[in-house]
């Protein structure tokens, strides 16, 4: 048996498979986001989905930025072990 294998039926690798289902791995939607004041004196529903566009406009800045900050905590982490 390789090494593979064995990672793969290793105990800790069987008791986080469960948690494969639980946690969403892509394939969201932005929500709009939609306030209803039809009770108060605007009397009309505002809506807006401007936060969806810019965070899809930003997302690959975001990744970028946290990927470098990710990097700086990692090497500062094995560098004081």
């Amino acid at each position: 048996m390789g090494f593979y294998e064995r990672v793969e039926n290793a105990p800790i690798v069987a008791a986080f498979a469960a948690f494969s289902n639980v946690v969403p791995s892509g394939g969201g939607q932005c929500q709009g986001l939609s306030i209803d004041l039809s009770g108060t004196i605007v009397n009309q529903t505002v809506s807006s989905a401007y936060y969806c566009q810019l965070a899809d406009d930003l997302q690959p800045l975001i990744s970028v930025v946290m990927i470098i900050v990710w990097s700086i905590i990692a090497l500062r982490l094995f560098g004081t072990a």
